[in-house]
């Protein structure tokens, strides 16, 4: 009687993907922000997102991009230790961002604008699909 030995090969992961997180079962408006069942329409300059939901617990992706129409200033990324985990100045509509991660997870995208604005894409950059 012999010992019986299974190697068992794990695969290469997966490329990285983006993946959408647009709406409302993801985000939890800010002040003066609604879905319109399509994108996140704000007529304020300084608002934003929270997340919702448990997608973003253990997430960590590398990028973001974000589209829209209007003029913003600047996107934040925080996480749920109040820490800035992507910041872009004056970024362009769908430009990508990185994203640095200490241990904490996504809280809030924080959104300064000249004026009105509208999302119509929130999307990461990662390996894992957040709602798979």
């Amino acid at each position: 009687m012999g010992i019986k030995f299974v190697v068992k090969q794990t695969p290469e992961p997966p490329a990285g993907q983006w993946y959408q997180v647009l709406s409302d079962e993801a985000w939890t408006p800010g002040p003066g922000v609604s879905w319109s069942g399509s994108s996140w329409d704000s007529a304020f300059g300084l608002t934003g997102l929270s997340e919702l939901g448990a997608w973003n617990v253990g997430y960590r992706p590398t990028k973001m991009r974000i589209t829209y129409t209007g003029t913003f200033t600047q996107i934040q990324l925080v996480d749920t230790n109040f820490d800035t985990i992507a910041n872009d100045v004056a970024p362009a509509s769908g430009q990508e961002i990185d994203i640095t991660f200490g241990s904490f997870d996504i809280k809030d995208l924080n959104i300064f604008a000249s004026g009105a604005w509208s999302i119509t894409n929130i999307e990461f950059y990662s390996e894992a699909d957040p709602f798979a």
